[in-house]
C-alpha cells in the first residue's frame, strides 16, 4: 500500500512539473499548439484536476489569441473556435470530476461557457445558465470571494440582465468595500444609461479604492469630457486626472517587471500599438 501511495505521489509531482514546464515554454515561445500537446501528454501520465484546468485555459487562450489576430471571423474559423471552447468545457468538467471541492475548477467551467455566449449566440441562454450554475457552485465553496460575484456581474452584463448585475456588484462590495473593479464596472453601467453624474461618482470611488487603476482614470476623463456645461472646477479636475494618467503610465513603463510582462505579451501575439 505504501508503494502504491509513493508511486501516485511521484506521478502527481511529475505531472505538476511537466504542466508548469509546458506553461514556462509557452511564455518563451508563444506556441499554443505546443502548449496544448504538452499538457495533453502530462494528462496521460496522471489524471490531475490542476492539469485539466490548465488545459482548459490553454484552449481559451488559443481562442483569444486567434481573435486578436483575425479582425474578420468567417464561418469556418468560428466553428473552430466553438470547438476549442467546447474542449475547454470538457476539460473543466474532467477537473471537476476529479475534485468537486476545488472552486477554481468551477471558475474554469464558467469561463469556458462564458466565451461560448459570444461565439454561439443562438445558444447563448444555454451557456449563460451553465456559466451561472458553475459560478454559484464556486460561491458555495468560497462564499467570501468578491471576484466571483464580480465575474457573475460581468456574465449578467453580457445578456443585459441589469438587476442581477447590480445585485452581484453589491455582493462583491459587501465582501470587499474598497473594490476598485466593482466601482469601475458600476461606472460603465451608469455611463451606458446616460447617467453621467452617477457614472462619474463611481469612477471617482474606483480611483480612490486603487489609485493605480489606469482604466478608472481613463473612465473618469472620458466621462468628464462628455459632460455638458463643464465648470471651471470640472476642467481643473480633468487636467489633474490627465496628469495622473500620464504619471501612472510613466510609472508602469519604468518598472522592470512590467516591461518584461509586455515583452511576454508580444510573444503571445498581443499587438501593442503606439499612440
Amino acid at each position: 500500500l505504501l508503494l502504491i501511495v509513493l508511486i501516485v505521489s511521484i506521478n502527481k509531482f511529475l505531472v505538476y512539473i511537466l504542466s508548469n514546464l509546458a506553461v514556462y515554454n509557452y511564455n518563451n515561445n508563444g506556441n499554443n499548439e505546443e502548449l496544448e500537446n504538452n499538457l495533453q501528454k502530462a494528462s496521460k501520465i496522471f489524471k490531475d484536476d490542476y492539469n485539466y484546468r490548465l488545459l482548459s485555459q490553454a484552449y481559451l487562450l488559443d481562442i483569444n489569441n486567434t481573435l486578436n489576430k483575425n479582425e474578420n471571423v468567417n464561418q469556418e474559423l468560428l466553428l473552430k473556435l466553438i470547438n476549442l471552447a467546447n474542449l475547454g468545457v470538457e476539460y473543466s468538467q474532467k477537473a471537476i470530476d476529479l475534485d468537486s471541492k476545488e472552486y477554481n475548477n468551477y471558475l474554469s467551467l464558467a469561463s469556458a461557457n462564458q466565451i461560448l455566449i459570444s461565439l454561439d449566440k443562438e445558444n447563448k441562454e444555454t451557456y449563460y445558465n451553465k456559466a451561472k450554475e458553475a459560478y454559484e457552485k464556486a460561491i458555495k465553496l468560497y462564499p467570501k470571494n468578491p471576484s466571483i460575484y464580480l465575474n457573475m456581474a460581468q456574465l449578467d452584463y453580457l445578456l443585459d440582465k441589469k438587476d442581477t448585475v447590480y445585485s452581484n456588484i453589491n455582493e462583491s462590495l459587501n465582501i470587499k468595500p474598497n473594490y476598485s473593479d466593482a466601482y469601475y464596472l458600476s461606472s460603465q453601467l451608469f455611463s451606458e444609461e446616460k447617467k453621467i453624474n452617477e457614472a462619474i461618482g463611481y469612477a471617482i470611488q474606483s480611483i480612490q479604492a486603487d489609485q493605480k487603476n489606469i482604466n478608472a482614470y481613463l473612465q473618469y476623463g472620458t466621462l468628464m469630457l462628455s459632460k455638458e456645461n463643464k465648470t471651471e472646477e470640472d476642467l481643473q479636475q480633468l487636467e489633474d486626472v490627465g496628469t495622473k494618467i500620464a504619471t501612472s503610465i510613466r510609472h508602469f513603463f519604468s518598472t522592470e517587471s512590467n516591461i518584461k510582462m509586455l515583452e511576454e505579451l508580444e510573444l503571445l501575439g498581443v499587438q501593442l500599438k503606439n499612440t
